[in-house]
């Protein structure tokens, strides 16, 4: 893979240097990479609106033209001067090229909404106690910002959630306000006592539940104002268990039937339910790594790159230039009702969901440059459409979309603050292809923190400082994307890339958990985080002890920090009470021995995100603590 290439061109050019010149041709320096920049970051624009883009090739002193290209204008174009126009709602791939190498961003075409002028709610409405009801609504003008604030009055009487669902909680009244920027509308809501004997009973409840988990039974009736009590049992105690209230909780690994038996007028009903254990026996070593493989292996999936290819003909067509792996995260259940449920917990059964939305992190190397892409499901053979969402420009992660008709377990991101070397993992992917699809490799953690150059924007020169888990699991193309996994089935990281030599054998690299996990939120919305700046002029301690300079004096004792001789007014630095002079010793417990190490922890730190950097400082002969917020 070019990324595996790139890493160890970038770790053995730290060992040493080489002189070279730019191979020219036809007269002109060669182009060796395009860089894409927006204006303020952004990555969308609004339908009939514009965004320029800038393109920068590499290196700098190559011809500077490019050749732009939308791969589908009917979303947005863009002018050969990099003026992008939206047309209608979707995503669209800007590509420059100069030469044989080319840029990609993606870009994300919005619909412009605007202020409700008024909202209107149904009225008349009566449910009973136990009961759910979607408010219907109407907002004026129809490209009115379609965001509803739902809130009730008396939350002992009913409760309303984002989707605008209200659930009878006792008999009485209440009020139900919808707010939609400035304009609001109330209504008035009865919640219903039950009465009479039930013709029949319908169980309500997620049929697929995991050991460990409380949910709590209801019973629909006919007429839907019946009477609801009834006495439940189950058919295998060691499987789920059921209280008189109703309180399924689950046990063992299994299937059961549960029952229930209307304490007015003995209607029955039964629901048939699945309980899988996913929790991994740390005490039997023997078993836990095939019990971490069997949770897991359905949550990893194929990830195919897709690009389009002209024939001889001139005609372009879809072919699968590369794949990778990836995990799902989270998922989304969209109702048959239009309502979406963002927490499982709050489903009532799968019975009532219309589509399942996944969120699965992958590698940007895996999918850059893609037209299209699909996820392979393994479990049933087969590729289905995906969307990119978006991909950061530092960090080797992408977030992609897709919808299914089944429910697919998303993982967890684990607490890697204490990851030890020595540690055992498990990798998970697609090794060479899809054939070999959910392969596992089992290793240890050889390191839990490893800094590792690179090059970002394809300029020639090192301009950042990742921080990776090293680990020893094989690693093989077509891994790239997928998870890194500990003996709790938890994420520890993203598999990104391995060090392949003839002398070194199993050196593969993951992107930590938590780096990956403050990233999502901006990625999810199609955004690309801005890094914090932290507005400094330095030159490192080293570079001072090698090269006195009397304006810039170090103590003795000092081997290491980064030296501050100018402060921007204003800036981050300057807030937080950064002077010349000072000398940084560390940043968030990380020595600082070179400049790239301020630079990885700044990358980190997210602009407008609040995050905290915490400086370790001498001045004056004083170590002191200084705390910047971005």
């Amino acid at each position: 893979m070019r990324r595996i290439l790139a890493v160890i061109l970038v770790l053995f050019s730290s060992l040493f240097l080489v002189s070279c010149k730019n191979e020219e041709v036809n007269g002109s320096v060669k182009p060796t990479a395009v860089s894409i920049k927006s204006v303020d970051n952004l990555r969308a624009v609004m339908v009939g609106k514009t965004l320029q883009l800038e393109a920068v090739v590499y290196p700098e002193d190559a011809p500077q033209t490019v050749t732009w290209e939308s791969n589908d204008p009917e979303i947005a174009t863009v002018n050969q001067e990099g003026t992008v126009s939206g047309v209608k709602e979707g995503r669209v791939k800007i590509s420059a090229t100069a030469s044989s190498v080319s840029g990609h961003i993606y870009i994300t075409v919005f619909e412009e909404y605007v202020s409700a002028t008024s909202i209107r709610l149904e009225v008349g409405v009566e449910i009973y106690v136990d009961e759910y009801h979607k408010l219907e609504f109407e907002l004026e003008p129809e490209n009115a910002e379609p965001k509803i604030i739902w809130s009730s009055d008396n939350e002992e009487i009913a409760r309303v959630d984002n989707n605008g669902r209200v659930f009878g909680k006792q008999p009485g009244t209440v009020n139900i306000t919808a707010s939609s920027g400035s304009v609001t509308d109330t209504v008035s809501l009865k919640v219903l006592p039950r009465s009479g004997n039930p013709e029949s009973i319908v169980l309500k409840m997620r049929e697929i539940l995991e050991v460990g988990e409380e949910v709590r039974l209801r019973v629909l009736t006919e007429p839907r104002g019946a009477l609801n009590d009834a006495t439940y049992a189950s058919s295998d105690e060691s499987v789920a268990t059921v209280d008189e209230e109703g309180i399924v909780r689950t046990v063992g690994a299994g299937n059961a039937t549960i029952t229930a038996v209307s304490q007015h007028g003995g209607a029955q009903a039964s629901l048939e339910i699945e309980v899988r254990n996913y929790e991994i026996d740390l005490d039997n070593w023997s078993e836990a790594f095939k019990q971490v493989i069997a949770a897991t292996k359905n949550s990893v999936f194929g990830v195919a790159n897709y690009q389009y290819v002209s024939d001889q003909a001139g005609n372009k067509h879809l072919t699968k230039k590369s794949i990778g792996s990836g995990v799902i995260y989270k998922v989304l259940f969209e109702l048959q009702d239009g309502s979406m449920i963002h927490d499982r917990d709050d489903l009532e059964g799968f019975g009532d969901v219309k589509l399942y939305h996944y969120y699965l992190v992958t590698n940007k190397h895996v999918i850059v440059g893609s037209d299209a892409v699909k996820i392979y499901l393994h479990d049933i053979d087969e590729e289905v459409p995906a969307e990119l969402i978006q991909y950061d420009e530092k960090v080797d992660i992408a977030v992609i979309h897709f919808a299914h008709d089944r429910y697919l377990r998303p993982l967890r991101f684990a607490d890697v603050s204490d990851l030890q070397s020595g540690e055992h993992v498990i990798a998970l992917g697609n090794p060479s292809g899809f054939e070999y699809s959910s392969s596992a490799t089992h290793g240890i953690v050889s390191h839990p923190k490893r800094y590792i150059p690179d090059d970002t924007d394809g300029d020639g020169i090192n301009d950042w400082e990742p921080e990776y888990i090293q680990h020893d699991a094989a690693i093989n193309p077509g891994n790239s994307g997928g998870p890194l996994l500990n003996l709790r089935g938890e994420i520890i990281g993203i598999n990104t890339l391995k060090f392949a030599s003839t002398e070194i054998d199993n050196m593969g690299f993951s992107i930590p958990s938590h780096i990956v996990v403050g990233l999502l939120e901006y990625l999810e919305k199609g955004e690309v985080p801005t890094r914090a700046v932290l507005g400094v002029t330095s030159i490192t301690v080293r570079d001072l002890l090698d090269r006195p300079d009397p304006q810039y004096p170090v103590p003795d004792w000092v081997t290491y920090g980064i030296y501050v001789i100018e402060v921007v007014p204003g800036s981050k630095a300057a807030q937080g009470g950064l002077r010349p002079g000072d000398i940084i010793l560390s940043a968030n417990s990380r020595e600082l021995k070179k400049t790239l190490d301020l630079r990885s922890e700044l990358d980190k730190m997210i602009a407008g995100s609040g995050s905290k950097l915490k400086f370790e400082v001498l001045r004056e002969g004083k170590i002191i603590e200084i705390e910047i917020i971005f």
